[in-house]
């Protein structure tokens, strides 16, 4: 069995990079297999701080970095706590629209703006129990939040005794800003929760997903996680795991970011000279968003795209019902090859120019094929 595994691993080296996130924040970790379930513990060498994690099922359509099952379990096992009322939870706003509507099935979710430096602490209800947030990259803005607002964030969850759930990084696959830590890293260990999958840096068809929480929180989470879901496969797993502690996804998820930036280069280079399009998100992630301006509709792009066979995301699906809507057009590209970026951003570009969208200088050199 576990010849078989390495050789899994093997083939499997050049298309998987692990979560680095607890090891980059100073805590020691090592992998368990029990019962066909990969168990991921980390230990802090200078504080003593424990938090455990397995690695588990993702529902079938993940979106991006979150595994949406998981998320819902870990709101439903820290609503325990709060007896009588259903949970409040504050949410980045805009959001993937899939997250809000699989943590609404478990409480009130509430929005927390974000702005240049990210969600603020102060527009939290007082009545909140949870806070999701996405730190290194929100989705679909790609604003990063700043480390002042990471500690007062911080702050906020270990003075009241609330929990803050954030996404692993792994999927950003930034070649540019300096590091910044994680809630996690700079915050109170029984008040933090990192939430990751392979989504991205694998592939969906693993259906896999892990958690880091405090200890006080892995069995029963992973009991939630486990009731009622189907299984992945256990062979798998175990490759993922001989994998994580080999060091050979380490190494792989170092050189991603120079595999992306090209595609962000050339994202820039065709959507980014656009006089009244603004376009954001392509310092990190896969994927941009445009904004438009207030006289062009943007759901009238999106239908124009589609028509091309180009499918893209009005910005107000991710936009809170009551919170502040943009207007603008969410496009993921990390799933394709050069050739057919190329030919996607030359419909974009064609379909602003037919909507009265000119570029800045007229006079330019075209970029796509």
């Amino acid at each position: 069995m576990k010849e078989l595994v390495r050789r899994i691993a093997d083939r499997m080296v050049d298309k998987v990079v692990p979560h680095v996130e607890a090891q980059a924040c100073g805590w020691e970790g090592y992998c368990k297999c029990t019962g066909g379930a990969i168990y991921l513990y980390y230990c802090d060498r200078a504080g003593g701080r424990e938090a455990g994690g397995r690695v588990q099922a993702a529902e079938k359509q993940a979106v991006g970095k979150q595994a949406a099952g998981v998320q819902a379990a870990g709101v439903q096992v820290a609503g325990k706590r709060v007896a009588g009322k259903r949970v409040v939870i504050g949410l980045e706003d805009p959001a993937p629209p899939r997250m809000r509507a699989v943590l609404a099935a478990h409480g009130i979710v509430v929005p927390l703006a974000v702005h240049e430096e990210g969600a603020r602490p102060e527009p939290i209800p007082g009545d909140c129990d949870i806070v999701v947030l996405m730190p290194e990259r929100n989705d679909p803005l790609g604003v990063r939040m700043s480390s002042e607002r990471r500690q007062r964030i911080a702050d906020w969850a270990a003075q009241r005794g609330r929990l803050v759930v954030e996404p692993a990084a792994d999927g950003v696959f930034n070649v540019g800003g300096s590091p910044l830590p994680s809630l996690m890293a700079i915050g109170d260990a029984g008040s933090t929760v990192m939430i990751g999958t392979f989504t991205e840096v694998l592939t969906p068809a693993a259906q896999l997903a892990y958690l880091v929480v405090p200890r006080r929180l892995a069995e029963v989470l992973a009991d939630r996680v486990s009731s009622g879901r189907e299984q992945p496969s256990a062979v798998c797993q175990r490759a993922i795991a001989e994998l994580l502690s080999s060091g050979s996804v380490a190494r792989r998820l170092a050189r991603l970011p120079s595999l992306y930036q090209p595609k962000r280069l050339l994202v820039r280079a065709a959507l980014g000279g656009f006089a009244e399009v603004g376009l954001v998100g392509t310092d990190s992630g896969s994927s941009a968003t445009l904004l438009l301006p207030a006289d062009v509709r943007a759901a009238e792009i999106v239908r124009s795209l589609r028509h091309a066979e180009l499918i893209a995301t009005d910005l107000t699906a991710y936009c809170h019902p009551n919170g502040h809507h943009r207007n603008g057009v969410v496009l993921g590209y990390g799933h394709l090859d050069d050739m057919t970026l190329r030919r996607a951003t030359r419909l974009i570009t064609h379909t602003l120019n037919d909507h009265g969208l000119a570029r800045r200088n007229l006079r330019y050199r075209r970029t796509v094929a």
